[in-house]
């Protein structure tokens, strides 16, 4: 069984809407028959944080020191394994720092940034959205030009992006996945060591 694999170089991201791809098919054209129910999860990027400190004034006018925690799990890298002979194909998104994300998969009609503006141009018939909650942004390298992630030669994958929110603290990272095809069944499993998140498409 030979597998084709594409991994992607840091660098290939994108903050914004990629230049010279083509244009995803209208919505209209889209088949969403029986859509696979969306996925929800969280990943344990290491359940260790970073303390964050914050004065709060109380009426005798002592001060009190909260306490909380600011997630700096992020985006470490993602790719694309397809095995061509077998059907499938994977997403893996690989995560670093501190954490326990929420992350939630499904498929949507259109690809919109949770920070606003345009929708997102993806090849394919169908789109898968994943966000991750809780966030810090990933690595600057990892969206800093125009070039979203493709798929290798006969995936089902056509091409991926990667959209952080940039706010400190907390943000969403998005990612949609312009899928060739009509919405095909998907499993999504979370690996510890090292941190992963994995779709795999049947």
């Amino acid at each position: 069984m030979r597998v084709m694999r594409l991994t992607g170089v840091l660098g290939t991201l994108v903050l914004a809407a990629g230049c010279g791809v083509d244009r995803a098919s209208p919505p209209s054209d889209r088949s969403f028959v029986s859509t696979p129910a969306d996925r929800t999860g969280r990943i344990d990027v290491g359940s260790i944080a970073p303390p964050r400190s914050t004065l709060e004034l109380v009426p005798d006018g002592d001060v009190l020191s909260m306490i909380g925690v600011v997630s700096t799990a992020s985006v470490k890298d993602v790719r694309i394994d397809s095995d061509v002979e077998a059907g499938t194909d994977r997403v893996v998104y690989s995560f670093t720092g501190s954490g326990v994300p929420f992350w939630k998969v499904g498929y949507v009609a259109e690809a919109v940034p949770h920070r606003g503006g345009s929708p997102v141009p993806l090849p394919g018939r169908s789109i898968v959205q994943v966000d991750m909650m809780d966030t810090a942004p990933p690595a600057r390298h990892l969206y800093a030009t125009a070039t979203p992630l493709a798929g290798p030669e006969g995936s089902r994958v056509a091409q991926l992006y990667l959209l952080p929110d940039v706010r400190e603290g907390g943000g969403i990272t998005q990612s949609f996945i312009g899928f060739r095809e009509d919405p095909a069944p998907f499993e999504v499993n979370v690996l510890d060591d090292p941190p992963q998140l994995v779709i795999e498409f049947g």
